[in-house]
């Protein structure tokens, strides 16, 4: 975990609720339960080159598909003395990529297309 729950409970007074979910190659994500709904927020290590950063936030923002998850906002959260930038998103209920796509194995050949399609109209 980059940074404690508390942190990112700072950054988002309006929250009801904040937990760590899962890390990934570029940072941590967490659950946040906003009023205006709940939200992934995705806190990003300071050492992730901004340019990278810049391109990921770009495409979010240039993005409103239903089968790409929805832009919130982005900011920094700080902690330790450090700024850790974060890109907030809505949260979308479901399970990893990984143990979804074991599973597409098991589908017939239309249900894969199906998917497939849906995932060139994202893309």
């Amino acid at each position: 975990m980059l940074i404690p729950e508390a942190a990112v409970s700072a950054a988002f007074p309006d929250a009801s609720q904040v937990t760590w979910k899962n890390n990934g190659a570029n940072g941590d994500v967490y659950f946040v339960r906003r009023p205006a709904g709940d939200r992934a927020v995705k806190v990003v290590n300071p050492a992730v080159p901004a340019a990278r950063l810049a391109r990921e936030l770009d495409s979010l923002q240039a993005v409103n598909n239903q089968y790409v998850v929805a832009y919130r906002g982005h900011g920094t959260i700080q902690f330790g003395g450090t700024d850790y930038p974060y890109l907030e998103m809505d949260w979308v209920d479901g399970e990893p990529l990984d143990d979804a796509l074991a599973r597409v194995r098991s589908w017939d050949l239309s249900r894969r297309i199906e998917l497939l399609a849906q995932l060139c109209e994202g893309v």
